[in-house]
């Protein structure tokens, strides 16, 4: 009942995988980078014509913009902010009154407890880690479970809503946007190339993606380095990707660089350089 469209080569051909039972399309604007207006106005002709609801997965695109053409949008809220409850789900429309009545209360203070002993490891500010881990792998573990195979569904949490009104959006927003202007500024595009040419005043980036047919060797570098990277689009554990040539072309070559709003522009500089000596080292300079 549900599509998924995550990339420009599947959005091409979304309308072909409409089929009678599905209801829902669900849409990811990767990295924070927003669909360019023709593609948000093909995917809105699409959702009137086979009357269906667009789902935004806002987990990359959040500080883009929190809901941009979508019905519904959802979050892995605790990617951008410690937040406890994880994931959310909200629209533009209000709850009834009904609705939200039916609605739990979610309390957790373990796992808050578990977050705040993880934070605290991986600030360095505890030796004993052992015990941190253990608890919040623990009701990580437990929570998972509890939620992931049922429709249960809560209110945000009122500690979710006092640590969210802790963070200002507008200065999170400039940092990373400040960041990935430094970056790019610092960067060399010899043996890497950026995903997206044109990055507009609009995108707050989650992380800068680039492009390299060396990217397991840069990523293990910049590991070396201590700066760590991510990779995806990982089509192995998605088999029936294998068939799109141009899935399988960007899986091998994607790398996503750090933009953190935890960062500043002497970290984007030191990054840019590490990528920097890499490619001199690549091109045996």
């Amino acid at each position: 009942n549900l599509v998924c469209t995550p990339c420009t080569p599947m959005l091409d051909s979304l309308e072909e995988q409409i089929k009678p039972a599905v209801k829902y399309i669900c849409v990811s604007q990767f990295c924070g980078k927003l669909l360019p207006d023709n593609q948000v106005k093909m995917l809105l002709n699409i959702k009137n014509k086979y009357k269906l609801t667009i789902i935004e997965d806002t987990t990359h695109s959040l500080l883009s913009s929190p809901l941009s053409f979508g019905d519904y949008g959802v979050c892995a809220l605790y990617k951008w902010f410690p937040s406890p409850c994880g994931g959310v789900l909200y629209s533009r429309n209000h709850l009834n009154s009904n609705l939200q009545n039916l609605l739990q209360e979610r309390h957790e203070p373990e796992r808050v407890w578990a977050m705040i002993m993880y934070s605290l490891k991986t600030k360095g500010l505890i030796s004993s880690t052992k015990e941190a881990d253990e608890i919040f792998n623990s009701f990580d573990k437990e929570l998972t479970e509890k939620y992931e195979n049922s429709q249960y569904l809560s209110k945000l949490p009122d500690f979710d809503r006092f640590i969210l009104s802790c963070f200002s959006v507008y200065e999170i927003t400039e940092k990373r946007k400040s960041n990935v202007k430094t970056l790019i500024e610092n960067l060399n595009f010899d043996l890497i190339e950026p995903v997206y040419k044109n990055i507009s005043p609009k995108d707050c980036m989650f992380v800068y993606p680039i492009y390299t047919k060396y990217r397991d060797s840069l990523k293990k570098y910049l590991a070396e380095q201590k700066i760590y990277t991510a990779v995806y689009w990982d089509i192995n554990k998605i088999p029936y990707l294998n068939n799109n040539i141009n899935s399988v072309n960007r899986s091998s070559r994607i790398l996503a660089l750090p933009v953190n709003h935890d960062y500043n522009c002497e970290d984007m500089i030191r990054m840019a350089e590490a990528v920097n000596k890499w490619q001199k080292i690549q091109k045996g300079i």
